[in-house]
């Protein structure tokens, strides 16, 4: 999670096993929500992500088919409220350096003992 200044705030890793790359970009999004709602429940968010189809679909732009993205679609929506999020696609490239950081990161914490990390502003 970043500010405004692009200064990171704060940082989430979570298993998440034998997972498609859809249920994989859902999950970060519930979990990056939540630390926003941790931080600051009132928080005007801009959620960028390098899924196309969760943009679209948690937009309300894309119609959800599958009941698995049904359900973590229904509960990134209550994370906070609709009218605080807004969903803005990133393609891939642009958010290489950000997915090789996470994957560091992930790799670190396999031998730490908590899942989450917060940093100060």
């Amino acid at each position: 999670m970043r500010d405004q200044d692009g200064q990171i705030l704060a940082s989430v890793a979570v298993p998440l096993g034998k997972a498609s790359n859809n249920v994989a970009e859902y999950t970060g999004l519930i979990e990056g929500l939540k630390l926003v709602r941790d931080i600051d429940a009132s928080a005007r968010v801009e959620a960028r992500l390098d899924s196309k189809l969760v943009v679209e679909q948690m937009s309300g732009r894309w119609k959800i088919k599958h009941e698995d993205m049904k359900r973590l679609a229904a509960e990134a929506a209550t994370i906070l409220p609709p009218m605080q999020v807004t969903y803005t696609w990133i393609p891939g490239p642009r958010t290489l350096p950000l997915t090789r950081s996470a994957t560091r990161r992930w790799t670190h914490r396999l031998r730490a003992p908590s899942g989450i990390r917060r940093r100060a502003p």
